[in-house]
């Protein structure tokens, strides 16, 4: 998702964990029975963060924040409640920086961010007696605080490092960036100059290998052997775009050829079939 949209993305992908174990304790063991799989599901959302605190738990002490987020049109935006607990270390450090503006109820000093979230719930509730919605059913929402992709606190956006910012796919594995030449500004944003990656590492033991696979050759990527990549074979510029000459100048660095200096072509292995899936790498 990208964190400067207004936008909620849901999204689900499977994980494998490597046994903390010692060697000699899983020893004699595969290693399909020394790895732990997990099916994780996660919600990502932009909005506001307020009422940060600790509590004190039965397994000690742990940091909880109030997650107004965002969904829907700007002028008829709803704001769903989410009661957030923060496991990650390096999220806790991140938002304890900013507990006075998170807890201030200034509006020169909001703090609004985007977050990757786990383990979403949501649980039924009855309004009691002396509520005006007395006898309505309500929800509480929770959920836990894994990953800050972006930070606002009033005016000023605080630069996340490359570790909390690292651009995903939408295929749920790092992109390969394209690295432009030194003499061209890399862009900005976390996509990059364009649109989509323009090639996408892949390991043969992922655990959604075969599913990624067809997504990328769908969506018109196709396998590099000398690359070791899935690669976008064709892309197609506009002179008109005002990165056209960084665009240009990325593609051959990453050595891909025009004859017209618009549409540009990877070279693949001899004997490989025309590709005729065509990518417009233009981000206006």
């Amino acid at each position: 998702m990208n964190a400067q949209a207004n936008t909620t993305t849901r999204n689900a992908s499977v994980s494998t964990a490597r046994s903390s174990r010692p060697a000699q304790a899983v020893r004699g063991q595969s290693a399909k029975q020394a790895d732990s799989h997990y099916f994780n599901a996660h919600l990502e959302g932009m909005g506001y963060l307020n009422n940060i605190r600790e509590i004190q738990g039965k397994s000690g002490t742990f940091v909880s924040v109030q997650f107004c987020m965002l969904e829907g049109k700007p002028d008829s935006v709803e704001k769903i409640y989410i009661s957030l607990t923060v496991p990650a270390d390096d999220v806790k450090d991140l938002l304890t920086q900013h507990w006075d503006a998170i807890n201030s109820g200034d509006e020169d000093s909001k703090v609004y961010a985007g977050l990757r979230l786990s383990h979403f719930r949501a649980e039924p509730f009855m309004y009691g007696a002396n509520s005006a919605k007395s006898g309505q059913l309500g929800v509480n929402y929770s959920a836990r605080a894994i990953k800050v992709m972006h930070l606002k606190v009033g005016s000023q956006t605080i630069v996340l490092s490359s570790r909390d910012s690292e651009a995903k796919t939408d295929y749920g594995v790092p992109a390969k960036r394209t690295v432009a030449p030194k003499a061209v500004p890399a862009a900005s944003n976390d996509t990059g100059l364009f649109d989509k990656p323009l090639s996408v590492e892949l390991r043969k033991d992922d655990p959604n290998f075969q599913t990624i696979a067809d997504r990328l050759r769908g969506d018109g990527y196709r396998w590099h052997s000398d690359r070791f990549a899935w690669v976008m074979p064709h892309v197609t510029l506009e002179a008109s775009n005002p990165s056209f000459t960084e665009k240009q100048q990325a593609l051959v660095a990453e050595g891909y050829r025009s004859d017209d200096g618009l549409v540009y072509h990877m070279t693949f292995g001899r004997g490989a079939r025309p590709q005729q899936a065509r990518y417009s790498g233009n981000r206006h």
